[in-house]
């Protein structure tokens, strides 16, 4: 079993009424907390999403247990986008 952090970011980037989707996996959070930090958010505007209250983007740890966790995360993921 090890950890991964996920990129989350809000699905509505015109009025943030979305869900959170899974953008991206570092395996650091901070390689994460500076992903985040360094993209837009709803309507454009840049904060420093770690510091912050804003639902713009989040860091979320994941636990992968085996890489068959990975593979299935992946998929949930791929026909979320197909729902969007």
């Amino acid at each position: 079993m090890y950890k991964v952090y996920g990129a989350y970011r809000n699905s509505d980037l015109t009025e943030g009424k979305g869900r959170l989707i899974l953008i991206k996996v570092f395996e650091s959070r901070t390689m994460a907390e500076l992903f985040i930090n360094d993209q837009p958010g709803i309507m454009g505007r840049r904060a420093k999403w770690t510091e912050g209250k804003c639902q713009d983007w989040q860091v979320k740890e994941i636990e992968v247990i085996n890489d068959k966790d990975v593979k299935i995360s992946f998929e949930i993921h791929d026909q979320a986008k197909e729902n969007d």
